[in-house]
């Protein structure tokens, strides 16, 4: 759309986000999120709510590698991160 000159709207944002958040592409969603920013759009609580869950499949994983490496138990740590690498998360 930029390239055609036209500019994206918070639907258009939202709709892409929700392809990320389906994918569990964190790092998309919130690069899309900053885009938005810079645009000068504020994300509605749609697009808020949407990244929250998008976030929220990768927490559990990493509130355990953090207590798994606290405790030392690095080969646990590592295979939970590569679970969670298989998953896609």
């Amino acid at each position: 759309m930029k390239s055609e000159g036209r500019s994206p709207n918070v639907y258009h944002y939202s709709s892409l986000l929700n392809a990320y958040s389906a994918s569990g592409n964190v790092k998309k969603a919130d690069a899309l999120i900053q885009d938005m920013e810079s645009e000068g759009l504020v994300p509605n609580k749609v697009i808020l709510t949407t990244l929250l869950k998008c976030m929220l499949e990768e927490l559990p994983y990493c509130v355990l590698m953090d207590g798994l490496a606290k405790a030392r138990q690095m080969h646990e740590a590592k295979v939970v991160f590569d679970e969670m690498m298989k998953k896609h998360v």
